[in-house]
């Protein structure tokens, strides 16, 4: 889950996401983001936990952000000088190297980083989407996807039943570091 460097300046932990995922070049793709979006932070909600039960980690403290009815917390902030790199093993139908079954990749890579920031306004998000009492707040990945220095992804076939062409199982390994180690980024 957590692995450090011998500077203690590295995070590692992986997300899951197991659903539909297509390319945003067509429609905005609002509720299929929002979907991702709530997977994610119930997955780093357990992170959390786990981080302060195993490792007596403090909570990183983070800014909320609103935006409409939802108060969004990103784990990877300009504030604390951090930026994550991503490596991405994407498992999708169809035969191996057929990589744009369902979309173009490069699109539906952008209709994932677009789902694992917070909403640029209240437009990004599903209409009539209201918060949960345990989305309250919403915790996301990233502040803004610039944060994300790189990426790489690994295609591979997901044998499903045909007629699911869209979905998709993503296992995401997240690398959170410092740009420059400073106070605001000690609990990383």
């Amino acid at each position: 889950m957590c692995y450090k460097n011998e500077q203690g300046d590295l995070m590692k932990f992986r997300l899951v996401y197991d659903g539909l995922l297509q390319s945003a070049s067509n429609s905005s793709r609002k509720k299929e983001k929002h979907n991702i979006r709530k997977s994610v932070h119930q997955q780093l909600l357990q992170f959390i936990q786990v981080r302060k039960a195993v490792e007596g980690r403090h909570e990183i403290k983070t800014k909320r952000i609103s935006i409409g009815d939802f108060q969004f917390m990103p784990l990877v902030t300009k504030q604390h000088a951090v930026f994550c790199h991503l490596d991405i093993l994407f498992l999708r139908s169809g035969a191996p190297g057929s990589v744009v079954a369902g979309g173009d990749l490069d699109n539906r890579l952008k209709t994932l980083f677009d789902a694992l920031r917070v909403p640029h306004s209240e437009n990004e998000l599903p209409p009539n989407a209201t918060p949960s009492d345990d989305e309250k707040p919403l915790r996301c990945l990233l502040e803004d996807d610039s944060l994300i220095t790189g990426h790489s992804v690994t295609t591979d076939r997901l044998l499903l039943p045909s007629g699911m062409e869209h979905h998709v199982r993503l296992i995401i390994q997240v690398q959170i570091e410092p740009m420059v180690r400073g106070e605001g980024n000690l609990g990383f």
